[in-house]
Parts: structure tokens; C-alpha cells; sequence
């Protein structure tokens, strides 16, 4: 083994690495952000007492890391967190080099081992964002953040439906809402006066206005 190749470190094998196969880490980075997006509309949805995957198609779970700008900073804040692991494991391992003297066993395994301190470090953040993270930095969802929400004018709404005659209104119309959000063939509503969500299929919505 040569020396350059026994100095190689953990940085420029990733760097080589997104190089050659950047087409796989493209579809894997975008599926990753896919998961975080679901996971915050799923938080989300949750806090009116909607399951969101009930009313969620194919393409929904393809536009999920574009529907919500958090879910690009995660992303970026992913790729600073795995940077700083792997400088994180470099100082590591040489700090580790000079305790043992620089030995040639340990310097022909220091790749190996710098993949292994960064796994420590990188592996549980992976798990642990798409499910905990959404919920923890958006105040939980609690209840006061639905008041909060639900009372922001900037979410309320009206609507008028093509076919009125499914939630028996005269002229179609609806009023006192706020927005929750959509899926692929599902606007989900939350009316203030009668303190419940509204779920209209898109095709039966002939517009949205702000009120």
C-alpha cells in the first residue's frame, strides 16, 4: 500500500465518492428530505386529527421535501452536522495516532476507523431527525400552537364548492376557515365557528380566496 493512500483521509474518500456515483446520492439525499417532509406534514396533520397518509398519494410523498422550506434546512443542516462528523473523526483518530506512535498497523486501518467514529456519530442523527426533529422544533404542536395558528390571519379563507349539496350549503359557500394545507386530491379546511376540520376533494373546489 502506498503512503498517499495510507494518508488518504475520510473527507476525500466522501468527496470521490459523491463524484463518481452523484446520481445515487441525489436520489438518496431527495428520498431522505421525502421522509423528513412526510414526517413534519405528519406532525402537523396530526394536531387537528387527521391522519395525513390516509388522504397521501405517490406524488404527495415526492413533494413532500418541497412543500415545506424546513424541510430543505434540515437537509442543509444534515449535511453541516455530517461534515463536522467526519472533522470530528479525523481529530480522532490522530489523537488516537499519537497516543500510539504513529504505529504502521494503525495507519494502514485509519480510513476504517474514521468511517466507524463518524457511523457513531452520523447513524442515530439520520434516525433521529426525520422522526423527532419536525416535531420538537415546531413547539410540539400543542394546543396553544393550534389557537395560534387557527387565529393567524394570514391561513383564513373562504371557499365555494362546485357541488354544494355535500355539506348541504345553499350557495356552495364557505366561510370561517383557515387553511390547513393539501395532498394530491384532498384540501383539508379547519372551520372556526363549528370547531372541526373540513376535508374537500380538489375536484370539487371551484376556488379559494383569502378573507
Amino acid at each position: 500500500m502506498t503512503k498517499n493512500t495510507k494518508s488518504e483521509n475520510l473527507t476525500k474518500s466522501i468527496l470521490v465518492f459523491v463524484r463518481d456515483h452523484w446520481a445515487l446520492v441525489a436520489s438518496v439525499g431527495y428520498l431522505y428530505l421525502s421522509v423528513i417532509g412526510m414526517s413534519q406534514a405528519y406532525f402537523f396533520f396530526h394536531a387537528f386529527g387527521i391522519n395525513v397518509f390516509e388522504f397521501s398519494e405517490l406524488n404527495d410523498f415526492a413533494l413532500a421535501a418541497f412543500k415545506e422550506p424546513k424541510t430543505l434546512l434540515y437537509g442543509l443542516g444534515m449535511v453541516a452536522y455530517v461534515s463536522f462528523a467526519s472533522l470530528m473523526a479525523q481529530v480522532f483518530i490522530k489523537r488516537r495516532e499519537k497516543r500510539k506512535g504513529g504505529s504502521s498497523n494503525l495507519n494502514s486501518n485509519i480510513l476504517t476507523m474514521q468511517m466507524r467514529v463518524m457511523s457513531l456519530m452520523v447513524i442515530p442523527a439520520l434516525l433521529f431527525v426525520p422522526i423527532f426533529l419536525p416535531n420538537l422544533l415546531n413547539n410540539s404542536y400543542n394546543d396553544e400552537w393550534k389557537s395560534d395558528y387557527i387565529s393567524d390571519a394570514k391561513n383564513h379563507v373562504e371557499i365555494k364548492l362546485r357541488v354544494s349539496s355535500i355539506h348541504n350549503l345553499p350557495n356552495g359557500e364557505i366561510k370561517n376557515l383557515s387553511m390547513l394545507g393539501t395532498t394530491d386530491k384532498f384540501t383539508f379546511f379547519y372551520s372556526k365557528s363549528e370547531k372541526k376540520v373540513i376535508i374537500v376533494p380538489i375536484t370539487n373546489v371551484l376556488y379559494v380566496q383569502h378573507s
